[in-house]
């Protein structure tokens, strides 16, 4: 996975999504995330409820908001582009 995604307006590449966290890979390291971060990927809003580093420049997202994501049309066509079953 390599979708374009954005945290703070700060770009990343997605590298790993599993319904309940996706990993973000960012050009410079950043230091001050915090736990209750947006992640914007193709107009989809995802919620955190933790972050954590998760290797160089790479962070861990815990997805919060997967209850009310998996009710949009928008959020469903996006991870049937990954080739995901929900």
């Amino acid at each position: 996975m390599n979708e374009s995604a954005e945290v703070n307006h700060v770009s990343a590449k997605m590298t790993n999504f599993a319904f309940d966290f996706l990993v973000l890979k960012f050009e410079d390291s950043i230091d001050d995330f915090k736990d209750h971060e947006c992640i914007i990927c193709h107009d989809v809003i995802f919620k955190s409820n933790h972050v954590s580093k998760y290797g160089v420049n790479s962070y861990r997202f815990d997805i919060s908001n997967l209850k009310k994501l998996s009710k949009q049309n928008h959020f469903k066509e996006l991870i049937r582009k990954w080739g995901i079953v929900f």
